[in-house]
This record gives C-alpha cells, sequence and structure tokens, in this order.
C-alpha cells in the first residue's frame, strides 16, 4: 500500500504544484513549479560553465623566448628529427651483435662430407663382399668329430 503522508510530505517540499498554476502566466511565475525549474536550469548552467576551461596564448610570444607558463597543446603532434633518427638507428645495428656468421663454403664442405660418408659406407660394403648380410640363421659351428 502506499503511504500518503509521504507523498504529502513530498509534495509539501516541492511546493504543492496545481493545475491552476499553469492557467495563466503570472501564476506560472508565482508557482513554485517555476521556482523549481529556474533553480534547475541555473544549476545546469553553472555546472556547464565551470566545465569549459579556455586557455589562451600569451599575446608577446616570439620565437626563441622562454614562455611565461607552461602551453599544453590540444592534440598530440609527433615532430621526427630525421637525421638524429637515423644516428641512432646506424649506432644501434653497429652495437648489436651478430647472430650467425655467414659462411659462403658450408653448402659445399656439407655436401662433400655426405658424400664422403656414403663412399665410406659403400667401400665397407664391398670389403665384406661376400658375406651375405640378410642371412639371418645362426652362425655355423664347427663340429668336432
Amino acid at each position: 500500500m502506499v503511504d500518503h503522508r509521504k507523498i504529502r510530505s513530498l509534495r509539501n517540499l516541492l511546493g504543492g504544484f496545481k493545475k491552476s498554476d499553469f492557467s495563466s502566466l503570472s501564476q506560472f511565475l508565482h508557482s513554485p513549479f517555476f521556482g523549481w525549474f529556474v533553480f534547475v536550469i541555473l544549476v545546469f548552467a553553472i555546472s556547464l560553465l565551470l566545465s569549459f576551461h579556455v586557455d589562451y596564448l600569451p599575446p608577446n610570444m616570439k620565437v626563441g623566448r622562454v614562455a611565461p607558463k607552461d602551453i599544453k597543446a590540444d592534440q598530440n603532434f609527433e615532430i621526427v628529427d630525421e637525421r638524429a633518427t637515423e644516428i641512432n638507428r646506424q649506432e644501434a645495428m653497429k652495437s648489436v651483435a651478430p647472430v650467425f656468421d655467414f659462411d659462403e663454403n658450408i653448402l659445399t664442405e656439407v655436401d662433400q662430407n655426405i658424400h664422403d660418408a656414403f663412399q665410406q659406407s659403400r667401400d665397407a660394403i664391398q670389403k665384406l663382399g661376400d658375406i651375405d648380410v640378410w642371412d639371418c640363421s645362426p652362425p655355423r659351428t664347427k663340429s668336432a668329430a
């Protein structure tokens, strides 16, 4: 259930708005609704005015002189010094140790090592020659008679 005493106290707090307050302009200007309306508009206007901050550059600023106060930019600017950047890049490249040593002959050395390994295998097989490598029977032993 609705407590009518709380509603009445809220109406008394706000001034008790009535339909007759809106019947004529003079009654509206003297009504509690108009007072609250003006209060809300003033609070909104003051908060809006306080939220803006405009900072102007001093009019006597000249290039090369020290500014009398800090000047803040309204956006970020990226100013790149090309010459200094290139110098820093070259110094960084010189200071980095090489990750690998480039050897132009490594391909031929690896190729030769593989060729030698296969050649040794072929030579070993040829020395065995008449031994049947695929024979899985147990070795023959000489019997004593």
